[in-house]
Order: structure tokens, then C-alpha cells, then sequence
């Protein structure tokens, strides 16, 4: 192969490394009933999570949020044996959809800094629906 060629074919590998990739979430949550029988939790809160652009952050996308009192969000990770993380809550609901976007890192003053040697990444989400009914969605994220 000549080294043109080479160059394409790295560049075309780096290239697809930028494109947004989805995340994989565990299966949908079951409650089960006095009678033992199982059904899902009708009137809940959906959402998706995928990785930014360089993979240094995540995006969660949430629908049927007209369901919900409130929803909670917390990402948990290890970056050179630290613990770190970010958390918020949704409350006073308007819209039935919202999203949000998290970090790897910090921000600070208009200039943000990304943490490395990311392991561990947890992101959980727990909605509080208006029937009284509270669902937790778990997501490990391979970054």
C-alpha cells in the first residue's frame, strides 16, 4: 500500500471515532402488582442518553415529562482513582420534553477542563411520576 493510501484509511478511522455513538440502557423497569403480576409502569418518563462529539460528555434526551412531579439525574465516574460527578433535578415541569447535557470534566469562567483515564461511568435517573409511583433508570456508559 502506498502511503496515500494509508493516510486515507487512518483519516477515515479517525473520522468515524467523532461520530456520535448511542448508549446502551438496561431493560425497561417492571413493577409488580398485589396479585404478582407484572406490568410496566404506564405514564412514565422515557429517556436516552448518547456521548458529545470527542466523547467528552453525555446528552440525556427525556420525554413524557408531563408524567412527572420531578426528575432527578446523577452521573457518577472514576478519573485517576477520583471520584467525581455531577447531579441535578428537574422540577416545576412545563414542557413534556427537556434535555441535558453533562461533562466529563469542569467549567469554570467560559474555559473547561476535561478529565482522562474515565472508568466507572454510572448515570442514574429517577423520576418521580404523578401517580405517586417513583422509577429509577440505570445506565453504565463505556467511555
Amino acid at each position: 500500500m502506498s502511503f496515500k493510501k494509508i493516510l486515507i484509511f487512518i483519516s477515515f478511522i479517525g473520522f468515524l471515532m467523532f461520530l456520535p455513538q448511542p448508549i446502551l440502557a438496561l431493560k425497561t423497569r417492571v413493577r409488580m402488582i398485589s396479585t404478582g403480576v407484572s406490568r410496566t409502569v404506564s405514564g412514565r418518563v422515557t429517556s436516552s442518553v448518547r456521548f458529545k462529539s470527542g466523547r467528552n460528555g453525555i446528552i440525556i434526551s427525556l420525554s413524557g415529562l408531563s408524567n412527572a412531579e420531578s426528575v432527578s439525574y446523577e452521573l457518577t465516574y472514576n478519573t485517576n482513582g477520583i471520584t467525581q460527578g455531577a447531579m441535578g433535578t428537574i422540577s416545576n415541569i412545563t414542557n413534556s420534553t427537556d434535555s441535558r447535557e453533562l461533562l466529563f470534566g469542569t467549567c469554570s469562567g467560559g474555559v473547561c477542563r476535561y478529565h482522562t483515564n474515565i472508568t466507572n461511568a454510572k448515570l442514574i435517573i429517577t423520576s418521580k411520576l404523578k401517580s405517586g409511583t417513583t422509577t429509577r433508570k440505570s445506565y453504565r456508559l463505556k467511555v
